[in-house]
């Protein structure tokens, strides 16, 4: 049971930025996945989240989030706080900044993974996010711009 991919993560136990914990996800070749949390300080394993079998598992996920679920346990992992944090600053530095964070904390790698081991993966990229916000924003800017004219006619 050799692991084909390993990373560092962060693993949320509750919704807030609190609950934070250093964690490590694997991908073995026995088509095996285990998330487990570290000790900060030394690296030692603390507790094992999840060990299962792809089969048992379904991902999801958006930007450099994913999600795992198996047997009605859902754990919530960031790949990348740099990219959340570059978010909050907002405008299209913080957005530029975001994305290219995402895009290089190997989120990518893992959504292959799974897709090309037949993990069920919803998951919406960075640029998909962008897009959507976007759209939506012309849209609300187009209806605005209707209003404005109709109502001034």
């Amino acid at each position: 049971m050799a692991i084909i991919l390993q990373q560092p993560v962060t693993v949320f136990d509750g919704v807030t930025q609190f609950s934070a914990k250093k964690a490590v996800i694997e991908l073995h070749d026995d088509d095996h996945f285990v998330l487990y949390k570290i000790d900060e300080a030394t690296g030692a394993i603390t507790e094992t989240v999840m060990n299962v079998w792809l089969k048992d598992l379904v991902v999801g996920g958006s930007q450099a989030m994913l999600t795992f679920t198996s047997a009605g346990v859902k754990k919530r992992v960031d790949f990348s706080f740099g990219s959340r944090a570059a978010l909050a600053m907002g405008g299209v530095a913080g957005i530029a900044v975001s994305g290219a964070l995402a895009k290089n904390s190997g989120i990518g790698a893992w959504v292959e993974a799974f897709k090309s081991r037949g993990v069920p993966v919803k998951f919406i990229s960075f640029g998909k996010v962008m897009g959507i916000s976007l759209a939506i924003t012309g849209a609300l800017l187009v209806v605005v711009v209707v209003i404005a004219v109709a109502s001034s006619m």
